[in-house]
């Protein structure tokens, strides 16, 4: 793994997308962290394949309502 580190310098429409896209991605951690906690078995694949349709169901709509919102914002 390799890790970068580096300043942006970014005006304020491209940080509200990267820090709206900052906010999924760690929703996203958490709520697969705790859907582990949570599991009888957290090392099963099952385990594993529902929290991951769980996850493309409820993120993939934050993402088509960002995108959606960043759409009518350019126009």
């Amino acid at each position: 793994m390799l890790t970068l580190q580096c300043k942006l310098i970014l005006d304020k429409k491209d940080k509200k997308k990267l820090l709206d896209i900052m906010r999924v991605q760690s929703s996203a951690v958490r709520y697969a962290y705790n859907r582990l906690l949570e599991s009888n078995n957290p090392k099963s694949l099952h385990t594993f394949n529902t929290i991951t349709k769980e996850l493309q169901e409820t993120f993939k709509l934050l993402e088509e309502e960002s995108y959606l919102r960043s759409y009518k914002e350019d126009a």
